[in-house]
């Protein structure tokens, strides 16, 4: 045998070697490489969900207010420490308030006859969030809805206004 047959099987087998730790770290990275597509692509999804709802929530306020946007039919008071927007609505001379708060997480309304106590626990749940500040200045509503992510800020003005305080 020669010098030169002698080298070549171990050649062969280094560059085996090499090959093969080649592809082991190819395969490694791209594993790599989609796991942390994965967790973008889930962060990107929750942030967008939590973005949809804060955003539907103050679209919902939105046409609530648009909806009762009458004299008289828009109040907003603070009960039991809860701030509440009260809307009214007359029905074959019967009134009934609409009351929509923040409670437990949650955006809640809750509609009575206008005798019934308030309770923010009976009200039902439109969406979660994890806070919602109702604030009045003059006849313009703030609403600031908070997903988690981001802050979501509406303004709202009522054209024929709003009263402050209990109902009369």
């Amino acid at each position: 045998m020669t010098m030169k047959e002698r080298r070549t099987p171990a050649i062969g087998r280094l560059s085996g070697l090499f090959m093969f730790l080649l592809l082991a770290m190819l395969a490694i990275l791209s594993l790599i490489s989609v796991m942390l597509g994965i967790r973008i692509y889930n962060k990107v999804v929750d942030t967008t969900e939590s973005n949809a709802v804060a955003r539907t929530s103050l679209s919902y306020m939105a046409t609530r207010l648009s909806s009762s946007d009458e004299t008289d039919c828009i109040h907003f008071d603070t009960i039991k420490e809860t701030d509440v927007v009260i809307l009214v609505n007359v029905v074959e001379d019967i009134p009934y308030l609409t009351y929509i708060y923040f409670h437990d997480g949650k955006l809640k309304e809750y509609t009575a006859n206008a005798g019934f106590e308030f309770t923010p626990g009976f009200g039902s749940p439109i969406t979660e969030l994890n806070n919602l500040k109702i604030s009045l200045d003059g006849d313009t509503f703030t609403f600031v809805a908070d997903d988690g992510a981001a802050l979501h800020e509406m303004r709202y003005h009522v054209r024929t206004g709003v009263t402050r305080g209990g109902l009369s």
